[in-house]
């Protein structure tokens, strides 16, 4: 009994792994990020500073490391609960144009 419960929780921590692994792929299949999205809006309205803001930005999001880490940087925060992704970047930014809710 004891082996058909612990094949039965590595075939769904399996599981677990490749649907996790299937979409953060398809995540980051798009090109570019959302944080370059914002530096072609910030250009589009004039503004020249958001370039030095967005790179803080992606170093403290981890946008610069290399995709593995970023996955493991993921994962981490769905096993911390944190799901809100990139809903504290756009709050960032509406705050700083003073658009915040």
């Amino acid at each position: 009994m004891i082996g058909y419960v612990a094949h039965k929780l590595r075939r769904a921590s399996l599981t677990l792994f490749g649907a996790s692994l299937i979409t953060f792929i398809i995540i980051q299949l798009p090109p570019g990020d959302f944080l370059s999205t914002m530096i072609s809006e910030c250009e589009a309205r004039g503004e020249s500073n958001c370039a030095d803001e967005i790179e803080v930005l992606k170093e403290a999001y981890h946008l610069n490391d290399p995709m593995w880490q970023q996955y493991l940087y993921w994962v981490g925060s769905l096993l911390k609960g944190d799901m809100s992704g990139d809903s504290h970047i756009i709050f960032y930014f509406d705050e700083r144009r003073g658009d915040a809710a």
